[in-house]
């Protein structure tokens, strides 16, 4: 494989044992992050899942039909249901009370969708970087638990590095100044003899180009 022209490598992560002697042992690579491909696997595994957020509308209609309120009303009721914490209003507390068997199948489907999620995740990793192309979700489910779990916190891990602030690049990583943008720099010295020197609309403004 090619390597990109980089003027910084990626940096490189210790890989990470996952198991223990009863589930038996592996090392995944760690990447600071999810690849393009793993991220695009977990979408393709979970797109015919039912939708939480769905099911969470379908239920605040459902109650606003039956109730006098709005969806978004309802909507709020179901929201503090799934939440688990005390309603204040009296009102709102009893219309919980009498649709608590719709929120609690709205609670179910949050919660098939996590398990599911963990699956994906944990298929995409195997599939990405243990080379097993062909491995399914349905062997995914086999494995012990202590192996999903361990997956999954991979994954999360990945995912939260994703979002940490880039450190910036010094000069003394690339060992050499930055590289201009490409346009034509704005004149340091006086105009020319015979003539003045005229910037035109497009010379270059002084500041520093957005980071691409």
């Amino acid at each position: 494989m090619t390597s990109l022209p980089y003027i910084k490598p990626p940096k490189t992560f210790p890989p990470r044992r996952i198991g223990n002697n009863a589930s038996g042992i592996f090392e995944v690579p760690v990447l600071g992050g999810l690849t393009v491909q793993e991220a695009d696997t977990m979408a393709d595994l979970l797109a015919d899942s039912t939708s939480p957020r769905v099911a969470e509308a379908e239920a605040a209609v459902a109650m606003a039909a039956s109730e006098d309120c709005t969806p978004m009303e309802a909507h709020t009721v179901v929201q503090d249901g799934l939440s688990g914490l005390p309603i204040d209003d009296p009102l709102a507390e009893a219309m919980r009370l009498r649709h608590a068997e719709r929120i609690d199948a709205v609670a179910s489907v949050y919660q098939a969708a996590g398990r599911r999620n963990m699956t994906a995740a944990a298929t995409a990793i195997i599939r990405h970087r243990l080379g097993l192309p062909e491995w399914t979700m349905a062997e995914t489910l086999k494995l012990p638990r202590l192996l999903r779990e361990g997956l999954w916190q991979l994954v999360t891990d990945e995912q939260d590095a994703e979002a940490l602030p880039v450190e910036p690049v010094t000069e003394d990583d690339l060992k050499k100044p930055p590289v201009g943008d490409g346009r034509p720099s704005e004149p340091t010295g006086g105009p020319s003899s015979g003539g003045s020197a005229t910037p035109t609309p497009d010379s270059g403004t002084g500041k520093p180009s957005p980071a691409s």
